[in-house]
């Protein structure tokens, strides 16, 4: 999903959207989201295994990643929507969200050019 168009591509289904505008709509400061399947599905009027579905491929196409739940909360899966195409914090909090991204985007860069030499 490219930040500027992320609802443009024509390939994202009507579920991957609907899912996405909802976790955005609950994420917290950082773009963590916690949220079941069960309940995303009350939200989006969207049947759980569509809304499972649609959840994997978000995160197959990057505009959210999994994550490890906040330990008061270990049984709601929790989720972080790309910084690349939304962010709630300060500016601040954002460039360095985006920098560190980018770092790891590079590891992952320099790990895979290893791997391939």
């Amino acid at each position: 999903f490219p930040s500027h168009d992320m609802f443009g591509d024509v390939s994202v289904t009507q579920y991957e959207k609907a899912v996405l505008a909802e976790l955005c709509k609950l994420m917290s400061y950082g773009n963590k989201v916690h949220a079941t399947t069960a309940g995303l599905a009350d939200l989006t009027g969207i049947k759980r295994q569509n809304v499972n579905r649609a959840l994997n491929a978000l995160e197959r196409r990057g505009a959210i990643k999994r994550v490890a739940p906040r330990p008061e909360l270990p049984n709601i899966p929790a989720y972080r929507v790309d910084v690349g195409m939304v962010f709630r914090g300060t500016a601040d909090g954002h460039k360095k969200a985006v920098d560190r991204a980018s770092q790891a985007k590079a590891r992952l860069v320099v790990m895979a050019d290893r791997v391939a030499a």
